[in-house]
């Protein structure tokens, strides 16, 4: 691959992005969500970035110490920023794991609508939309009796224990497990 096709790469994937974040914000108005979230791991570039930012109900979902630093230096964004747990998820769980997180900090109610934003941090393109209804997804939470709220703090507690070195805490097996114990399952 040459300089030239890395140029063009990089330019279709600044497209992408700033495409998927106009359509994010607009779709956010449209069923007046209650914020966009958008897993900026992912966003290369400042002016997308920038572009995110200027939504007054935007949430940041970072793993990346680098990304989580950058964004702390940009005014008025440091209390919407969500500290991800560092481990591989897929787009879906990205989003979840964003949401629980979000939940147990205040910035996110059960009762809310949200326009989320993932994609590959591996290639800095977002490639996920969706709509999540919080209350809806995690539903079987309260189907079990669990209050949410308390499965949140829980669950963002444990995953603080498992984030700086990616291992599990004393007694878990597996990330599965990890999330069953933090709900008390």
């Amino acid at each position: 691959m040459t300089d030239r096709d890395d140029k063009k790469t990089a330019e279709l994937i600044e497209s992408i992005n700033g495409s998927m974040i106009t359509h994010a914000k607009e779709l956010a108005k449209e069923i007046h969500a209650n914020a966009v979230v958008a897993y900026v791991d992912v966003i290369k570039s400042e002016k997308d970035l920038r572009t995110l930012i200027r939504e007054s109900r935007c949430i940041l979902a970072a793993r990346s110490h680098e990304v989580i630093e950058d964004l702390q230096k940009i005014e008025g964004v440091d209390d919407r920023i969500i500290k991800v747990p560092y481990m591989d998820l897929t787009r879906l769980s990205q989003i979840k794991v964003a949401a629980m997180m979000g939940l147990s900090r205040g910035l996110i109610r059960p009762d809310d609508v949200l326009v989320c934003l993932s994609g590959s941090p591996r290639y800095g393109a977002l490639d996920n939309l969706m709509v999540m209804d919080v209350a809806r997804e995690f539903e079987v939470l309260s189907a079990k009796g669990l209050d949410i709220r308390v499965f949140v703090c829980n669950f963002s507690a444990t995953c603080e224990e498992v984030s700086p070195w990616g291992s599990l805490p004393k007694g878990c097996k597996n990330r599965t497990q990890l999330v069953g114990t933090a709900a008390g399952l």
